[in-house]
This record gives structure tokens, sequence and C-alpha cells, in this order.
């Protein structure tokens, strides 16, 4: 029943641990290690859950959810491309398709890559 799913979206990497030389994992790796949590949380409340990696084919990713229209879409996407700048595109990707979604809309996603017009703003 489409009215109780919630969709979960996230960046689709390579795990960059692989990469790296030591260190913590990046923020969009913990984020993806945090999903099954997210998933079982929402089970457990009989929700039904689709998760859906964001990479390289974004129209793809889009055209599945407004294919299966959840009634809300968590949005773990921090970038597209592996670029942050593109952070807000798939945030209005959601809205021009019509679906509720957890975090900031484009506009402020876009306002905070911009700290001098973010301040201006902000006074």
């Amino acid at each position: 029943m489409a009215g109780d799913l919630v969709a979960i979206v996230f960046n689709d990497l390579a795990d960059p641990r692989l990469s790296e030389e030591g260190g913590e994992a990046p923020p969009a790796h913990v984020v993806r290690e945090e999903i099954p949590l997210i998933e079982k949380i929402l089970r457990g409340r009989g929700k039904d859950v689709l998760t859906l990696p964001v990479g390289s084919e974004v129209l793809d990713a889009a055209r599945e959810l407004a294919l299966r229209s959840p009634r809300v879409v968590i949005n773990l996407c921090e970038d597209l491309l592996g670029d942050s700048a593109h952070e807000m595109h798939f945030a209005a990707v959601m809205e021009l398709i019509g679906l509720s979604y957890t975090g900031s809309p484009p506009l402020a996603l876009g306002l905070c890559r911009d700290k001098p017009k973010t301040k201006t703003l902000v006074r």
C-alpha cells in the first residue's frame, strides 16, 4: 500500500574506506551504515520501506520514486555524482515530483553553499 511506503534515498558510493589509508569513514559512508537501523525501526512500525541508492543514474531513481509514490522520502543524499554542490538538486527533483521529504528544501541547501549570501540573509 503506497500510503504506508517510506523511501530512504542515499548516495550510491563505492566503499570509500577501501581507498583510504586509515582514519574514520567519511560521513556519507557512516550514513549508509545507519540505514539498516532506520529500516528496522520503520518496519517495526508497520511501514513498507523502499531503500533507493542515488548514483549516476539520477533520473532512474527519480522515476522509481515517482512510480512508487511513497508517503515520505527520508533524504540522506548529501551530494550527487560525488559533488556536494549538487546536494540541492535531488531535493529539487523530489519537489518537482510532488513528494514529501525530510531535510532542507533546495533553496536552503543552495544558499548554505554561499556563506556570504547566507550571512547577509541572516542579518
